[in-house]
Formats: structure tokens, C-alpha cells, sequence
């Protein structure tokens, strides 16, 4: 006869493992009986207990799975997502279940009297009240009938005999039917009040804000937190659709926790470098200095003085190497025009400079400066009458002093010449021009 749920071992005496040779949902749903009478085991693996004391030989260990009846081995809420092992979990409870069933009803044929099926007996028990006092029996036939006592000879009846021992457990029966829910029951009193719970999960709301604020985020996704610091109300969106915000949800700040003590003060760290700037070659140096030399960074391994730190692999270890140049960066904008500055102080008078061609020199009052050719500068000082300019000789006069009128002018040139009166320095002239002196 195949079990699925149970298996029986023969002890002898030294073995304390026994193997579980069916599938379970939990460890807890295993039970181990001697004999009948529970046993206390451990697990040395899955499919593995143990015993610490090893059954006597001839005891019957009797490993046998219950399979939980009342309630489903998987909760699965509303709403929840369906997964294979959901799915799996429940139909291996129904399984395990059925399979505890056939197995008992097994257990019940093995022990009870069945007649061949050749012989189909025919027996119906009468009412209760005319097989009272009476036993089962088998007739001269074989059949099944009921015996009496004036059908039976009945002996004195004799002492009682002591009591024998207690069976063996008989299996769980199977779970029955669930009854009806009764009526509730009034209402008790209040319990005291229970520990404070362990600390809940952290919660960060999406965005924080007067309760004003809210509406700034009026377009965001479902599912959206939105904390009121103003209220202490927190809300979440609905869905996507703007404004469809649900009630404030309210909650409160548990009273602070006491002050942990003070932790022990931690092991001391390794010493650090100490920061001695650039290198010289005159420093005595420890070990952990750290210097700067050409652009790197070094460290002292060894103590020592004037040993170069490029050069001295023994005293010195590269920390940080100089890197390469980088690349120029763009030019930046240019700056706005700067206030204008103050006049600077008058520079020193420079020296007179050499005297150059022009007017000729000396002269007196009443000459004036004749051209004695056509070449640039080529001038001589010389009297105004009809003895200082030849016949004809002279055609224009330049006058560069308002001083000087035209009847004076007339009467020192005698009707010679053109006379010309003007404030402006005479420019070009030919043979002949006068320019007058006052």
C-alpha cells in the first residue's frame, strides 16, 4: 500500500536518522511518534530529522505530514498581482490535503473486516431497540446475525481484569465542515495599552509647501505626495486628472525618544602627513612630511636632509605628479570701458629748439623785409621810400600788423607798388614783396 503522507521506520536500537521521504509545505506541519507517543526530533536537513536518543529496537517511528486545513497556505489580497508561486503554493495545499485523505481512508480499509466479494453478504442491523444486549456473530452458514442471551449460554461473570495497556494514538480524522458564525458577543473592555510598535518604513512626500502651494503641482502624476507644512496634512493625487487631490490625511509625531549614550571614543587613527611647503635643501625632514618640489607632491619615507626629492626614491615618495599643461582657454568677454582718469600733472618745459629759416634776423623799427629773389626765405631787412625799392620793383605789399595804415603806407612806398593791409601771415610772395615791420 503506497502512503503519501506518512511513512513508519523500525528502530533497533543505534539508529537516530530517519528519512522524510514526502514533500510539506513547512517543517511545522511534520510530527514524529514512538509507538504512538510524540517525540521530541531535529532537522539535519530537508528530507532528514534526528533523534538525540535512538528508539529502542521494535519501536515504530512514525513520521507523518498534516497538511493546514483552516486556512489557505498563501493569502492573496484583493487586487493583488497572481503569480506561479501564488498559484503553486495554494495548489500544493489542495494536494497535500487529499493526499492526507486517501491516506486515512486507506488506514481505515486495512483494519476493518471485509467479506469476499463473492459471497456479497446481505446483513442490515435492526433497530437499536432490538439489537440491545445483543452481539454480531456468524451462523452455521457463515452469515452475519445477532445473538441474544437466551442464545448463548452465559457463564458467572468473573473478576475484572486489570487494565490493559493504552493503544496507540488513532490518526487526526479529517477537518469538518465549517460551522455557522455566531451571533457577537458584547463588547469587552478596553485592554491596556499595547508596547509601542517597531518603527514603521520612512516616507518622503514628493514635494513640500504651504497648503497654497498645492495647486502648483495640481497637474502631477497619480500617486503624487504633497505635505502641507502649514496644516500638517498630507495629500496624494488621485490621478493624473489636474486638482484630483484626495482628503487630507492627517498624522502625529510620537513623543522623542531618550538620548542614547555616549559611544566609546573610537581607536586613534594612523598619523598624517604633515604639510611642510616648498622643499629646501637645508630643512631636516621627518617621516610623513610632505613637501612641494617642481610642481609635484611628495612624502618623507626616511628621515633625512638635502637629499632632492625627484632623485632620492629612498627618502621621498611621489604623492601627486605635476600634470600636464592644459589647454589655452577661450578668450573672455571684454571688460566694460573704465572711468576716465584724472588730467596728469604739466610735464617739465623742454628745451628751446635750434632757430629755424624764415624772417631774417636784426632789423629796426621802420624796416621792412624785401625778397632779394625768388627762393623760399631769401629775405633781407631794408627802409620803406623811393631809395629802399627799386623803380617798379614792387607790386604788393602784406601788412601783419593793424598798426600800420594805409597813409602811412602811402606815403612811406611814394605810389610804388600795391599796397595790401592784412592781419594773417603772408604766405607764397614773389620778387619784390614787402612785408612791413612795426
Amino acid at each position: 500500500m503506497t502512503a503519501y503522507s506518512t511513512v513508519t521506520h523500525i528502530g533497533n536500537g543505534s539508529i537516530t536518522n530517519f528519512s522524510v521521504p514526502f514533500p510539506y509545505l513547512s517543517k511545522e506541519d511534520i510530527s514524529v511518534k514512538n509507538n504512538g507517543v510524540d517525540a521530541s526530533y531535529s532537522w539535519v536537513n530537508d528530507s532528514l530529522i534526528s533523534q538525540a536518543v535512538a528508539p529502542a529496537a521494535g519501536v515504530e517511528v512514525t513520521i507523518t505530514r498534516s497538511t493546514p486545513k483552516t486556512e489557505p497556505s498563501v493569502a492573496i489580497p484583493d487586487g493583488a498581482i497572481l503569480t506561479g508561486e501564488m498559484l503553486r503554493g495554494q495548489a500544493l495545499q489542495t494536494l497535500y490535503i487529499a493526499q492526507e485523505l486517501f491516506d486515512a481512508v486507506q488506514s481505515v480499509q486495512t483494519h476493518a473486516i471485509v467479506a469476499p466479494e463473492s459471497e456479497a453478504p446481505n446483513f442490515t442491523l435492526s433497530v437499536a431497540a432490538s439489537r440491545a444486549n445483543k452481539v454480531v456473530a456468524f451462523d452455521t452458514f457463515g452469515d452475519l446475525t445477532l445473538l441474544g442471551s437466551g442464545s448463548i449460554p452465559v457463564g458467572p461473570t468473573g473478576p475484572t481484569g486489570p487494565a490493559g495497556p493504552q493503544g496507540p494514538q488513532g490518526i487526526q480524522g479529517t477537518q469538518g465542515i465549517q460551522g455557522i458564525q455566531g451571533p457577537n458577543g458584547p463588547t469587552g473592555p478596553t485592554g491596556p495599552t499595547g508596547a509601542q510598535g517597531i518603527q514603521g518604513n520612512s516616507f518622503t512626500p514628493n514635494a513640500v509647501g504651504p497648503f497654497s502651494g498645492r495647486s502648483t503641482y495640481n497637474a502631477s502624476a497619480q500617486g503624487f505626495a504633497y505635505l502641507a507644512s502649514d496644516t500638517g496634512a498630507i495629500y496624494f493625487k488621485n490621478s493624473a486628472t489636474s486638482g484630483d487631490w484626495s482628503a487630507a490625511v492627517t498624522f502625529a509625531t510620537g513623543p522623542t525618544g531618550p538620548t542614547g549614550a555616549t559611544g566609546a571614543t573610537g581607536a586613534t587613527g594612523p598619523v598624517g602627513m604633515l604639510w611642510r611647503g616648498a622643499w629646501s635643501g637645508a630643512t631636516a625632514y621627518a617621516v610623513n612630511d610632505a613637501i612641494s618640489y617642481s610642481g609635484s607632491a611628495y612624502i618623507s619615507i626616511l628621515t633625512g636632509t638635502n637629499h632632492q626629492p625627484d632623485v632620492s626614491p629612498t627618502y621621498w615618495q611621489l604623492v601627486v605628479s605635476q600634470g600636464a599643461q592644459g589647454a589655452q582657454g577661450i578668450q573672455g568677454i571684454q571688460g566694460p570701458t573704465g572711468a576716465t582718469g584724472s588730467t596728469g600733472a604739466t610735464g617739465a618745459t623742454g628745451p628751446t629748439g635750434a632757430a629755424g629759416p624764415g624772417v631774417a634776423t636784426a632789423g629796426s623799427t621802420g624796416q621792412v623785409l624785401l625778397k632779394n629773389s625768388g627762393t623760399n626765405y631769401d629775405t633781407a631787412w631794408g627802409a620803406v621810400g623811393p631809395t629802399g625799392i627799386a623803380n617798379d620793383a614792387v607790386t604788393t605789399i602784406k601788412i601783419l600788423d593793424a598798426n600800420v595804415t594805409d597813409a602811412k603806407l602811402a606815403a612811406g612806398l611814394n605810389g610804388k607798388g600795391t599796397r595790401t593791409v592784412s592781419s594773417s601771415a603772408p604766405t607764397g610772395g614773389a620778387n619784390g614783396d614787402v612785408w612791413y615791420k612795426v
